[in-house]
């Protein structure tokens, strides 16, 4: 080892205390790895790989160059192809092949990999989560053999562990914080179904005491009672709204096809945007699944494009909603897998800093009439699946709301 056990020990011990990884900061804890591994072992190239795609690729989270002292990543590895590296990692602590491109458990990646970078030496580490295989931690020895040592294998095991833990401590934050949005969203709904049911009683009181007036002939009288009707409906249609936001039914997860679910919405979305304001659907290219309960999606949407009406001008408003493959995620799920991003974009009024930083809050809203519910909505129901939620919008060039929702296998035709 070119530095010293109790180096290497010193700095295990730095990674485990260090902001990176008691924050859950994975992205942060890897490019803090791959360096250390670089100057403890003394190699050129280091990398951090994640398994995609449930299992069929390998993707490069990091790669640190300690020539250039650079950071980037490599083209992904599909799993199938490398059956036996695979099984090597995981019935083995480590992989110390001292002549990679010969050693039977790595020499299927001599062609496409170890032989054009002339990788001659290789130690790599398993990274485990959940009881599962969840990627690698890669040594490459460059230009010459290694012959690794006992200490030098049991340091580069300690860094899949420390990565391990990294991810681990990030579920744990992430299961505390959605314990903490699902107490708060279930107090704000007990509140919102107490509010509805009162509201309630009180607006089918009014109703038939105008229904009441109307049925007595006079015309004088019968002028104000529809204005009266009227209100007393749009109440109800806010009470039905409170109590869906208070309703906790268990949801009903199935996989959808976001093409033909775009495409059976589009007449719903169009009838609550309007005939004044232009409805634009674009499915996938390509078929994209994702588990989540219909309903919720469906709820989810309709509640956006109600938005996206509110803040656009009528005859010259434009209201995109799409699908497609994530290309780039939310720094909260990066590493967790691909993802898909449904979309909702409109040409309208856009937003402040001062909103942008309230609009995920129930209740908050900036128009008359609103209830403040619709993106509070869409988070609770993106975060369920584990997705996300990412805002985009500055005043005067309009909003895009992205949902970002996991990626599953297309339902058996």
């Amino acid at each position: 080892m070119s530095s010293s056990v109790a180096m290497a020990s010193r700095a295990i011990v730095d990674l485990t205390r260090g902001a990176a990884l008691t924050s859950g900061d994975v992205g942060a804890l890897v490019r803090q790895v791959t360096e250390l591994a670089a100057t403890v072992l003394g190699v050129q190239r280091t990398s951090v790989w994640r398994f995609e795609g449930q299992g069929r690729a390998l993707r490069c989270a990091d790669l640190y160059d300690a020539g250039s002292r650079s950071h980037r990543v490599a083209p992904e590895l599909v799993a199938a192809d490398y059956p036996l590296y695979f099984a090597a990692l995981r019935d083995a602590r480590v992989i110390a092949a001292v002549d990679a491109q010969s050693d039977p458990a790595t020499a299927e990646l001599t062609a496409p990999y170890l032989a054009p970078l002339d990788i001659r030496s290789l130690l790599d580490a398993p990274i485990w989560h959940d009881g599962g295989l969840e990627g690698v931690v890669c040594h490459e020895s460059v230009g010459a053999r290694r012959d690794w040592t006992a200490a030098e294998a049991a340091f580069a095991a300690s860094m899949g562990d420390v990565v391990s833990l990294a991810l681990q401590t990030r579920a744990r934050l992430t299961a505390q914080a959605a314990l903490q949005e699902a107490t708060r969203l279930d107090a704000e709904g007990r509140f919102a179904a107490g509010v509805a049911h009162d509201f309630s009683n009180i607006l089918q009181a009014v109703r038939a005491r105008a229904e009441i007036m109307g049925l007595r002939g006079d015309a004088s009288v019968a002028s104000q009672v529809a204005p009266l009707l009227h209100a007393a409906d749009r109440g109800q249609a806010l009470v039905r709204r409170l109590t869906d936001y208070a309703r906790t039914r268990e949801p009903q997860v199935a996989v959808v096809e976001l093409g033909a679910f775009l495409t059976s919405l589009a007449p719903l979305a169009a009838d609550v945007l309007g005939t004044k304001r232009r409805l634009v659907v674009t499915p996938p290219p390509a078929p994209c699944a994702v588990r989540v309960d219909p309903l919720l999606l469906e709820r989810a949407l309709i509640n956006l494009i109600a938005n996206a009406r509110a803040a656009t001008a009528a005859d010259v408003g434009v209201v995109e909603m799409s699908a497609e493959l994530a290309g780039s995620l939310p720094r909260a799920l990066r590493g967790r897998g691909d993802f898909v991003r449904v979309e909702v974009r409109d040409n309208g009024v856009g937003m402040n800093e001062e909103t942008r930083s309230q609009i995920r809050d129930a209740w908050y809203t900036t128009r008359g009439g609103g209830t403040g519910l619709g993106l509070a909505i869409v988070q609770s129901v993106a975060t369920g699946v584990g997705g996300a939620v990412v805002v985009d919008s500055e005043l005067g060039e309009g909003t895009r709301v992205s949902v970002f929702l996991p990626l599953t296998e297309p339902p058996a035709p």
